[in-house]
């Protein structure tokens, strides 16, 4: 969840207002200015009205907010930190608490990784990894993830990690694993060089 800015191309000063789907009344996000921000919670078509201050004249739009994945070291630190904090939950919450906690949605990455192997460790076929059932099964089984992350934590998505970046020169905006990313976790070894 981002902040949106809308703004007119020209720049003109307007009135701006997000309609609440509730109700289908519009609620007002700034009188008389060139731009607004708005961040959109939910998913989805959200219908946005712009008065322009010159004419009146009323400009109805609709703003799409979508989950949007990002390659791992093109997070921003704090949405990497909100990222791996929701992970952690998934890999520590059984999927009952969770459940409790996050409803009925929510899977935890025991529930994933034993759905995986039903699928894919089959001695007989495996279903998830011939043919179409690669694609199919690997999106779902995300998805699924993604949901229960979207549960612990709104703002965040099934980030992934583009290994073929392996294959190029470390540079500090490529390297995921710093040493300061790694002891700000506790994860170091105990050494005063650290």
């Amino acid at each position: 969840m981002k902040p949106t800015k809308l703004e007119f191309h020209s720049g003109s000063d307007a009135d701006w207002f997000v309609r609440n789907e509730a109700d289908g009344s519009f609620s007002e996000l700034a009188s008389g200015a060139s731009e607004a921000t708005f961040v959109f919670e939910d998913v989805g078509t959200t219908r946005v009205r712009a008065v322009r201050s010159t004419d009146g004249k009323t400009y109805d739009f609709d703003v799409d907010a979508r989950i949007v994945r990002y390659e791992l070291r093109d997070l921003s630190d704090e949405d990497r930190e909100r990222y791996f904090s929701a992970l952690r939950v998934l890999h520590t919450t059984g999927h009952e608490e969770g459940a409790r906690k996050y409803g009925p949605q929510y899977r935890s990455i025991d529930f994933l990784v034993r759905q995986h192997l039903y699928g894919a460790a089959d001695k007989a076929c495996d279903h998830w990894h011939d043919d179409a059932g690669f694609l199919t099964h690997h999106i779902g089984i995300t998805w699924e993830m993604e949901e229960s992350l979207r549960l612990i934590d709104p703002s965040t998505a099934a980030h992934y990690w583009d290994c073929e970046s392996l294959l190029l020169p470390p540079t500090p905006s490529t390297t995921l694993l710093s040493i300061s990313f790694l002891a700000r976790r506790n994860l170091l070894p105990n050494s005063s060089i650290y």
